[in-house]
């Protein structure tokens, strides 16, 4: 039985290089003025929608190097999202139910940067079953096609949409799996970056006194320009 399934790329690396190149381009269009005029207050702005541009498009890099690493892996015990540095282990155990894209509803998106054939997000959606009516909070995204083309897997406390390029084999597969029954327990746990680990972003003092600071320092950029 096949282990690994990955989701389609083509269509997320063609749009979010293409976004990238759009950005790197932007960037040095609004820096090439600066250099041919003298500091004034136009000039400042043009540097601060460049930085924006360029910082814009190191995330956009960064997001594709999580789909080129984005894969699902399935065994009897459980399934593996992998995408980038983040890592979702869900126990077979803990499945409670398969159900499609198509079948989700009312469905809130909380706002990040997608794009055509990348879907990564954190949502909440109704699901509708005959005569049964559940909210899935959160629902995970881990997809590169439309909602339709995805596939919900729910477990008590969350749910996980995929998008694997075979569909209809996963779910063979899935279920073949399920009804074997694992051959031991497991536990579910999840990986993120190292970044988000650190102290500061519990320290709602720190982060205030960093936002001010960036503040204060732009602002007497943009005065000395002015200037």
């Amino acid at each position: 039985m096949e282990n690994h399934w990955s989701p389609p790329l083509r269509t997320g690396w063609i749009a979010g290089l293409t976004l990238t190149v759009i950005l790197i381009a932007a960037a040095v269009g609004l820096i090439v003025p600066v250099v041919t005029q003298p500091p004034s207050l136009r000039s400042f702005f043009l540097i601060l929608g460049a930085c924006l541009s360029f910082g814009l498009a190191i995330r956009v890099l960064y997001q594709l190097w999580g789909l080129i690493n984005a894969d699902y892996e399935m065994d009897r015990n459980a399934l593996t999202i992998r995408w980038g540095p983040v890592t979702h282990q869900v126990p077979m155990g803990a499945v409670r139910a398969v159900v499609r894209g198509s079948d989700l509803t009312d469905l809130h998106i909380l706002p990040t940067l997608r794009w055509p054939g990348y879907f990564l997000a954190v949502g909440k959606a109704q699901l509708q079953q005959e005569d049964k009516h559940q909210t899935l909070n959160p629902v995970l995204f881990f997809a590169t096609r439309p909602l339709a083309s995805q596939v919900v897997i729910c477990t008590d406390g969350m749910a996980y949409a995929i998008s694997p390029a075979d569909l209809e084999g996963f779910l063979a597969a899935l279920h073949e799996r399920l009804e074997m029954g694992p051959t031991q327990d497991v536990e579910p746990y999840a990986t993120h970056p190292k970044f988000l680990d650190w102290e500061i972003w519990r320290d709602r003092l720190a982060l205030v006194t960093l936002a001010g600071s960036v503040t204060v320092f732009i602002a007497l950029l943009g005065f000395l320009f002015w200037r």
